[in-house]
């Protein structure tokens, strides 16, 4: 979906002839190669004036030419305090002394003028300042137009890819991806970072491709129609203002206004959910990253250029490692054939179930089948299905570290489903782990993955068990003490706590990971086939794969904590903004 602009300027570069004051320090800081990398600085506007004109298309040029001169300004100010040649950072800071950081300087026939103060003390920033006040006047003809900024400078923390699509990246319909709300780094606004290996766009099955739809991290989603009030732009179009509450903010035209509109919490289509928005973002929230030498047409589709798009420096590259291998079953309970689990509720330790062979040859068998409202808990240890495991209509509750291995040794069964989850839950009690190996196809359907949570205030021994929004995704939904309105997000649970890895020995290129209609906290990796997103699915965790695709409504959530968590790509890891100093990786094994 396109920005809703408030002022409907984009910030995007039209021209190449300018001038400027400081004609040397510009000249030197493009000659060096210092120009800012992204994440580098983020800008938030906080207030625009009115225009002041005759001419509609030289307000809309005026418009443009101060989008224009904040993101000129906010490269300058990011090389000029963060040069590390102390002699140029001195001549460059004196120039600022005034806090003239602009004066007349030409952009298509605007004339752009910037001052710049330290936001905490309102006087010319010093060397120390890391929060500046910009205020940008531009002059096209006869009309004048005035803009503040606020800006922060921070250096860079590097983090990890949240989306990572080594050939192919689509987005296909309404489809968000940007920060989960409810993990405790949300608060922190970094970056939603995506990569890929893409080289070009090829007959769409190569390159990235944002559709019309799309939609991103802090973009406020336009709602089409003119309202009397926010009440009744809320009751004509629900479904616009959910999708508009993921991103964060929603643009409607009320009472003959364009109006922005943060979203609060809580229940989307009520008025007491939104507020009158005080801030409007200048800046994009999402960076793709793709190679030093890949076609500049790689990125294409309407929504394209809602992302900022950063281009990898030579010898800079992202690689898919090979999967881990699957662990070995430690010898236990074997059942040979088939093994169902049929409206029971049982507890369980590491089992196999094994084919029927000949001569070690598998002839049938080896499935393991949880049906008709089954409650299945899986105590530590691995569990190993040798040809598919179908969970249909039930639960599995994973009771410490979890491993399940599906083999599907039945390498001729066309029905090539090795996991397949149909209106079912999985859920994670405190501390567990889930680490899944699937050897062919995944699908899940109308199924949900998250944390086994209880709300012990609420004294109805059944309404207090499980995760409210699971009990929503499962049409199961009953008001309880703790959750008195059915929530949007799931309650937290560390997503590195739940990874989906292909079996490596069964890498190949014509099988689909297809996740429909459900809702995925967790790790998802497969290096050399497509990962499909459809229906109304939500995943909320990272995903590195060949392809990555989302169709219909489905949204995707990164969670920032996974920055400090060994990530599933290798190579040059994006920048995310944060304090300056690296922190340690930590590896989690097991």
């Amino acid at each position: 979906m396109k920005q809703f602009y408030v002022l409907g300027f984009s910030s995007r570069a039209r021209s190449k002839s300018r001038s400027h004051r400081g004609v040397a320090l510009l000249m030197a800081l493009f000659a060096l190669g210092v120009a800012a990398t992204a994440g580098t600085s983020f800008v938030k506007s906080r207030d625009h004036s009115v225009i002041v004109g005759r001419s509609m298309g030289e307000a809309a040029r005026a418009r443009l030419a101060a989008a224009e001169g904040l993101a000129i300004s906010r490269e300058v100010l990011a090389n000029i305090f963060q040069q590390p040649d102390v002699t140029l950072a001195t001549q460059w800071r004196a120039q600022l002394a005034d806090g003239v950081l602009l004066t007349n300087y030409q952009i298509n026939g605007a004339t752009l003028n910037v001052t710049v103060a330290d936001l905490t003390t309102g006087a010319a920033p010093t060397i120390s300042t890391t929060e500046f006040q910009a205020t940008i006047t531009v002059t096209v003809g006869e009309t004048s137009y005035q803009m503040s900024a606020q800006m922060s400078l921070q250096s860079l923390v590097k983090g990890q890819y949240a989306i990572f699509a080594n050939k192919l990246f689509r987005m296909e319909g309404h489809n968000f991806v940007g920060r989960w709300e409810k993990a405790p780094k949300s608060l922190l606004k970094y970056p939603i970072n995506v990569g890929t290996q893409a080289m070009k766009t090829w007959f769409s099955n190569e390159g990235v491709y944002f559709g019309t739809d799309a939609y991103f991290e802090d973009q406020a989603v336009a709602i089409p129609g003119t309202y009397n009030t926010l009440a009744l732009a809320l009751a004509a179009k629900p479904t616009e203002f959910v999708r508009a509450s993921r991103a964060g903010y929603a643009g409607a035209r009320v009472n003959n206004e364009d109006v922005i509109y943060h979203y609060l919490g809580g229940n989307t289509s009520l008025a007491a959910s939104w507020e009158i928005a005080s801030d409007s973002f200048a800046t994009k929230q999402a960076y793709l990253y793709f190679p030093s030498n890949a076609e500049s047409v790689t990125v294409t589709g309407g929504s394209a250029e809602e992302v900022e798009q950063v281009r990898l420096s030579a010898g800079q590259s992202i690689v898919m490692p090979t999967p881990p291998s699957e662990p070995s079953f430690i010898p236990g309970t074997t059942f040979t054939g088939n093994k169902t689990y049929s409206g029971v509720t049982v507890t369980l330790n590491p089992i196999r179930v094994r084919c029927n062979e000949f001569f070690g040859i598998p002839i049938a068998g080896g499935d393991l089948i949880v049906s008709n409202n089954s409650v299945i808990t899986l105590n530590s240890g691995i569990y190993r299905v040798d040809d598919k495991f179908t969970l249909s209509n039930s639960r599995l509750i994973i009771n410490g570290n979890v491993k399940i291995v599906m083999k599907a040794r039945q390498w001729f069964d066309l029905d090539a489903k090795s996991f397949s989850m149909t209106n079912s839950a999985i859920e994670l009690k405190a501390n567990s782990q889930l680490l899944l190996f699937v050897a062919y196809d995944l699908v899940t359907t109308g199924s949900w993955i998250g944390s086994d949570y209880t709300c012990t205030s609420d004294p109805s021994a059944s309404n207090k068990l499980g995760d409210p929004h699971r009990k929503k995704w499962l049409n199961q939904w009953v008001a309880t003490l703790c959750d008195p309105v059915a929530p949007q997000e799931p309650k937290y649970i560390e997503p590195w706590r739940i990874r989906i890895y292909p079996d490596p020995a069964f890498l190949s290129s014509i099988f689909i990971w297809d996740f429909t209609n459900s809702s995925i906290v967790g790790s998802i990796y497969m290096p050399t086939n497509p990962v499909i997103l459809s229906g109304n699915t939500e995943i909320y965790g990272r995903i590195a794969a060949n392809h990555v695709i989302l169709r219909d409504e489905a949204s995707f959530f990164y969670d920032h904590a996974l920055d400090d968590i060994t990530g599933i790509t290798e190579g040059a890891p994006p920048p995310r903004g944060g304090t300056a100093q690296i922190p340690t990786r930590i590896q989690i094994n097991f």
